[in-house]
C-alpha cells in the first residue's frame, strides 16, 4: 500500500449515503473505508490512522471513537441534516477537539476537505521518506 495515500473513515450506515464524496476523494487517491456503527469504526480506528473521519451519524466528542482520534493527524465532521440539505459540523481538526467552529455548506466543505487531503497528502508523504531514509 501507498504509504503516502490519505485514509478517510466514513461513518455511515448505508455506502451509497456519500457516494459523490466517496467518489470524489477517491479521484484524489484516497483509500476510503466504511463504518456502519462507531463499534465498527473502533475495529478500524485500532487497525489503521485515518486522516478524515466523516460522519452521517451523530458523534458526541464524549465519544469513544472521537477519544481515540483525539490527538492523531484526523479531522472530523459531522453531516447535520437541515431543512434544504445539510451541513458539515467540525468535530476534530488534526487531532484537536473544534466543535464551534462554523458548519460549513456542500461546496464550502469540498474546498475545505481538498485542502485537508492535499496537506495530509504532503505530510504522509514526507513520513514515509523519513522511514525509508531510517530504515537505510
Amino acid at each position: 500500500m501507498d504509504q503516502a495515500r490519505v485514509n478517510v473513515l466514513f461513518l455511515s450506515e448505508g455506502a451509497n449515503n456519500s457516494f459523490h464524496l466517496r467518489r470524489h476523494l477517491e479521484q484524489f487517491g484516497c483509500r476510503c473505508q466504511v463504518a456502519n456503527c462507531v463499534e465498527e469504526g473502533l475495529v478500524l480506528v485500532d487497525r489503521e490512522s485515518f486522516d478524515l473521519l466523516l460522519s452521517t451519524h451523530r458523534v458526541h466528542l464524549a465519544s469513544a471513537l472521537i477519544a481515540r482520534l483525539e490527538h492523531s493527524v484526523c479531522s472530523a465532521f459531522y453531516r447535520l441534516e437541515v431543512e434544504d440539505g445539510f451541513w458539515w459540523v467540525p468535530i476534530l481538526e488534526r487531532g484537536r477537539k473544534c466543535l464551534g467552529l462554523p458548519a460549513l455548506r456542500a461546496a464550502e466543505f469540498v474546498d475545505a476537505i481538498d485542502r485537508i487531503i492535499a496537506k495530509a497528502q504532503l505530510r504522509n508523504s514526507a513520513e514515509a521518506q523519513n522511514a525509508q531514509a531510517a530504515a537505510a
